[in-house]
């Protein structure tokens, strides 16, 4: 499939696939002050993000972000990866607050005019749709 995506968009063309990872996030968001040991204990059973961590998105998700010479944004919980000519700027930077606002590799993807294909999916797993909605409450 990965190979199909990527033979289509050569050579000007750039693949992007949202490659998030929610587990890596504070299991005890709403505590606060100095936490016992079973929040502590919670907390370092995070794993740390690296470009090297897989995607929970699914197969396709997955296989762009392994894809050789693929790059992935650094963020944490809502990274993207990326294959082909426009790769790099796509996920160059990301803002750590508003993940998916201005600045993101969905903004980055609008500005590019790209097209958006759901693969045995329906528009409710549009990842795209969360970069809609952040513009649409922030305005950025």
């Amino acid at each position: 499939m990965v190979a199909s995506l990527v033979a289509a968009a050569r050579p000007a063309g750039t693949v992007a696939a949202p490659a998030f990872t929610p587990r890596i996030a504070d299991p005890d968001p709403d505590h606060r002050g100095a936490p016992e040991a079973a929040v502590r204990a919670r907390r370092d059973a995070v794993p740390l993000f690296d470009a090297g961590t897989p995607s929970e998105l699914g197969a396709i998700a997955e296989a762009v972000r392994q894809w050789p010479g693929a790059v992935r944004s650094r963020h944490p919980q809502a990274s993207a990866a990326a294959i082909g000519a426009h790769a790099r700027e796509v996920v160059a930077a990301q803002p750590l607050g508003f993940a998916l606002a201005a600045g993101s590799p969905f903004a980055k993807l609008y500005d590019l005019d790209a097209s958006i294909l759901l693969v045995g999916v329906g528009h409710e797993r549009n990842s795209f749709l969360h970069h809609a909605e952040t513009w649409r409450r922030t305005g950025a």
